[in-house]
């Protein structure tokens, strides 16, 4: 009985430790990474201290519908971004872009295009975490891209520095010859 118990138990924890995993971003060569998912997916990227969040963009599109053309829109199909997250504080500028109704059938059809957008200072270092949430029928899912500048290593500024150095002397030798 308790081995059931036992079983029972791990299931459960290994259910809920599934259901609320982040999914990690991987950076390319242009320091850019893109996402996708449905509404409460969270999306982790880790940082360096004084790294700057250039941009975080999410998209999606909905369809909304009316029986007059001056109407209440109701949401009908797609995904309603309602709220972008950064460490669990609200972020973003929203941008709904909508068509010009249409007549389709009896009723009255618009598409909406969402654009949040944000930029921050410059970041702890450590990981950080993205939540999207928002309204969705038939499976929609939204899609994001975000873009950091990271810190130069200290070794950078040194080669730097070993650099200039290098050609002053250089300019000097030739000044005196």
């Amino acid at each position: 009985m308790n081995a059931k118990l036992s079983m029972v138990a791990a299931g459960l924890v290994a259910l809920s430790t599934a259901a609320s995993a982040s999914t990690a971003l991987s950076f390319n060569a242009d320091n850019k990474a893109s996402f996708s998912g449905v509404s409460g997916a969270e999306f982790t990227f880790v940082a360096q201290a004084g790294d700057i969040l250039d941009t975080l963009t999410v998209t999606s599109n909905f369809i909304s519908r009316s029986t007059v053309k001056e109407g209440t829109y109701t949401r009908t199909s797609g995904f309603d971004i309602t709220e972008v997250w950064l460490d669990g504080v609200k972020v973003g500028v929203q941008n709904t872009i909508k068509s010009n109704p249409i007549k389709v059938g009896a009723a009255w059809t618009v598409t909406n295009y969402d654009n949040w957008t944000f930029s921050a200072h410059p970041l702890s270092g450590g990981t950080h975490t993205i939540k999207v949430v928002g309204l969705t029928s038939n499976a929609a899912q939204f899609s994001g891209n975000v873009q950091i500048t990271p810190v130069p290593e200290p070794e950078t500024y040194a080669l730097m520095l070993a650099g200039l150095g290098a050609i002053g002397f250089v300019a000097r030798r030739r000044k005196s010859a």
